[in-house]
């Protein structure tokens, strides 16, 4: 059921919107981890593809933001 609180605009909508963009495996995020493997620092990898996660999540609310803006 869709309550007052779930449209375009709500917050729920523009958290499913980013968890969605995260959901699909990142071949740059992968090529990071393997390489980060192989040379011993797999925490650095980690902290890369977080990295790249955040802005991924950042630049989709600002996007999410815009259009609520012009509609």
């Amino acid at each position: 059921a869709v309550g007052p609180g779930d449209g375009a605009g709500s917050w729920r909508h523009a958290a499913g919107v980013v968890l969605a963009a995260g959901l699909r495996p990142c071949s740059g995020a992968i090529i990071l981890l393997v390489f980060a493997l192989s040379q011993g620092v797999y925490a650095a990898g980690i902290a890369g593809t977080l990295a790249m996660a955040l802005g991924t999540a950042l630049t989709t609310l600002e996007r999410l933001q815009r259009a609520r803006a012009v509609a």
